[in-house]
């Protein structure tokens, strides 16, 4: 996952991660692969924003007016 992120912030892209479970039976992803993502992004907070999807659309509707 991480590698994915750097990937898009180097190309100028988005990226929208939805998580159904962690350490599930299905659709999962494992608390450890989850944590280490939560750490980069902390690390990475001056250069990456994340947010809840709502508020990153109210940003949106906010930067369109």
């Amino acid at each position: 996952m991480i590698g994915l992120v750097e990937e898009l912030v180097h190309r100028g892209l988005w990226i929208i991660l939805i998580f159904h479970e962690i350490d599930g039976e299905r659709l999962t992803v494992g608390s450890y692969d989850f944590k280490m993502l939560l750490n980069y992004l902390h690390r990475k907070k001056d250069l990456i924003w994340t947010a809840p999807v709502l508020e990153v659309a109210k940003k949106i509707v906010s930067n369109r007016s």
